[in-house]
């Protein structure tokens, strides 16, 4: 009994610590991201997973920003806080993501079903599989690379945010939802 008192006792002091990131919103369950706040999966855990082939699915609207810093919608950095692999919205182009591998600027998709001003869910895969990397957005394939080895190392896999592992570099915040 012990145990499951502390237990949500825990989970409550969890969620009350983490009001920025989560919205009372009887529309949406998902994780509200407000422009200051980021999902963190720690490099050792993940390094199993996504060195070979794996596949990356999450659920990501947008929201109205005036901002003109580039948003991320998923990163990972390398121990010289490079972009390992980066996906970020388009500051110029509203309904575009734009690809970053091995820190290089490597494509812009354009995609008339994105719209990042307005709530609306977009099904985001990233997929490797024989050091062939691909994009798809809402089930079509947009990108497809060979030219592309992921090696994590210890690199963490940051959503809503570029952050290096140690927390000294925290910047380009989402603002909208996510959901897996």
């Amino acid at each position: 009994m012990r145990y499951f008192i502390i237990k949500r006792l825990l989970i409550i002091i969890m969620l009350s610590g983490c009001t920025d990131i989560l919205i009372n919103d009887e529309q949406y369950n998902s994780i509200y991201l407000n422009g200051g706040g980021w999902v963190q999966f720690q490099g050792q855990d993940l390094e199993n997973y996504l060195n070979n082939d794996f596949s990356i699915q999450f659920w990501i609207s947008g929201d109205t920003d005036t901002s003109n810093n580039s948003k991320a919608l998923m990163t990972i950095l390398d121990d010289n806080d490079e972009i390992i692999l980066g996906l970020f919205r388009n500051t110029s182009i509203d309904d575009s993501i734009n690809i970053y591998l091995n820190n290089e600027l490597v494509s812009t998709i354009q995609n008339d079903e994105l719209n990042w001003s307005a709530t609306t869910f977009n099904l985001i895969t990233l997929s490797s599989s024989n050091n062939i990397i691909k994009l798809h957005i809402n089930k079509t394939e947009t990108f497809s690379s060979d030219i592309f080895n992921l090696t994590l190392n210890s690199s963490d896999l940051i959503f809503g945010a570029k952050v290096n592992s140690t927390q000294t570099i925290a910047t380009n915040f989402w603002t909208g939802y996510f959901d897996e």
